[in-house]
């Protein structure tokens, strides 16, 4: 999968385009995200830099940044209210710094701080939503 990853803390030159990163596996409470469009934060910078430290990157384990995003649900985990997400439908969200972020193809977030997109807005605004 095609993501921004970085392998440590530092300037952003340390953030790299990969083709070949891990695909996110889903949980049963997940959805998994196609992004369409990404928020950029402060918190962003602060744990790209290192500031804020929330996992150690390494090359092992490259680290995705970006937590808010916005696209379309393509799998939903087990025990997912479809109901209420389901594959197929735009949303936005906000993810959580200990999971890897939206600066990827795909993001598996929890379901349970997904909504769906407003109609009216298009991906790129929605994505701006979340932090806010």
């Amino acid at each position: 999968m095609k993501a921004v990853v970085q392998t440590e803390y530092g300037n952003p030159d340390v953030m790299k385009i990969t083709d070949d990163a891990a695909k996110p596996v889903v949980g049963e409470y997940d959805v998994l995200v196609k992004n369409s469009a990404t928020g950029v934060n402060p918190i962003d910078f602060k744990i790209r830099s290192g500031g804020v430290k929330v996992v150690e990157p390494s090359e092992s384990a490259p680290l995705v940044v970006g937590w808010d995003g916005a696209g379309v649900v393509v799998e939903t985990g087990a025990k997912v209210d479809t109901g209420k997400i389901k594959a197929g439908d735009e949303v936005y969200y906000a993810g959580v710094v200990n999971r890897a972020g939206s600066y990827a193809e795909y993001t598996a977030v929890d379901s349970r701080i997904v909504a769906l997109k407003p109609k009216s807005a298009s991906f790129a605004e929605a994505a701006t939503i979340p932090l806010v």
